[in-house]
């Protein structure tokens, strides 16, 4: 595939996707063994939450092997100097819920005027708790569908305009996509710089078949259940447990 991160660049988020096709329906369905993510060309595999000791974290990165292949076919898109860096991929039932206690704990630092109710309701924006299946039948990151990936340029991690997992609005894929806010601290260079970054994410992993959690810029989901309901589709993937 020839790169097409110029045009990505210039191309606005717009949270529209097609519907995939029946051979990569069959695809996903056929290649639903998991892998180990290691030794991929153009991927640094930083494992956040095995590094931050999240309880339940595993060593190693594993996904369902149609999302490696698919992460490949991005990385395919780009210039040479660009690749991803891969924060979490499939996550146990016991990594989900710390995280999501890590998560309140956090919120409840941040806003102590908050009830639980606030807490809770702010906390699942970020983090799926592993029991509300009212939501998801199964938690994404639990299926080996999900992935958290950033952007980086001669293994050089690019500023997003925020940070991973970060807990405000500016998470939200689309943030840069308005006009330039003075009052956000950043210069305009930068704020067109993370639009850029945003955008060149965005396009080259919906282009192979993903699609984003729109107030996550860095989570991006394939054949699980929040991709099926972006796509009004049936899941494919199920507990990789």
């Amino acid at each position: 595939m020839s790169s097409r991160w110029h045009e990505f660049a210039k191309t606005p988020i717009s949270f529209k996707y097609e519907r995939p096709s029946e051979q990569f329906l069959n695809q996903a369905k056929a290649k639903c063994q998991s892998t180990l993510v290691v030794d991929m060309p153009g991927l640094i595999v930083e494992n956040t939450y095995f590094k931050s000791n999240i309880e339940g974290a595993l060593p190693q990165v594993r996904l369902r092997a149609m999302v490696a292949d698919q992460i490949k076919k991005a990385l395919s898109l780009l210039q040479p100097e660009y690749g991803f860096v891969l924060f979490d991929g499939y996550r146990s039932r016991q990594t989900q819920y710390g995280l999501f206690k890590n998560f309140s704990e956090s919120i409840r630092q941040k806003q102590p005027s908050w009830d639980e109710t606030a807490i809770y309701a702010e906390t699942r924006k970020y983090v799926s708790h592993p029991d509300e299946i009212q939501r998801f039948e199964i938690p994404p990151h639990n299926t080996g569908g999900a992935i958290d990936i950033g952007l980086t340029k001669n293994d050089i991690i690019l500023n997003m305009g925020g940070e991973f997992d970060g807990l405000t609005s500016i998470s939200d894929t689309d943030y840069f996509e308005k006009d330039f806010l003075p009052e956000s601290g950043m210069t305009p260079r930068d704020w067109e710089l993370a639009k850029a970054h945003r955008r060149i994410l965005y396009h080259s992993l919906c282009n192979v078949g993903f699609t984003n959690y729109r107030h996550e810029w860095w989570h991006y989901d394939l054949g699980n259940c929040i991709w099926a309901q972006e796509l009004g589709i049936d899941w494919i993937y199920g507990s990789m447990d």
